[in-house]
């Protein structure tokens, strides 16, 4: 084996390390980025609401705020607190 393909092999080995490192960091701060967002703040929101008016027994008004809330959460791609 030539070192120039000892090199690259070493250097794909290190870059393969690096992503397994870096890449959950990363997409665990976009969502916490992506869970601070206003479509996100309103999806908690409707979740609360739904779950006062399940207590009200005002099921058709918590059917609507969950259908609204998933709506939310699907388009924000927010952590799902179902």
């Amino acid at each position: 084996m030539k070192n120039s393909q000892l090199g690259i092999i070493v250097g794909a080995v290190a870059f393969g390390a690096g992503a397994i490192i870096f890449i959950p960091q990363w997409q665990e701060q976009r969502q916490l980025e992506r869970d601070q967002s206003t479509t996100c703040i309103i999806y908690r929101s409707a979740i609360g609401l739904a779950r006062e008016y399940l207590e009200m027994n005002r099921d058709e008004k918590a059917i609507e705020q969950l259908t609204r809330a998933k709506k939310l959460q699907r388009e924000g791609s927010c952590t799902d607190i179902l």
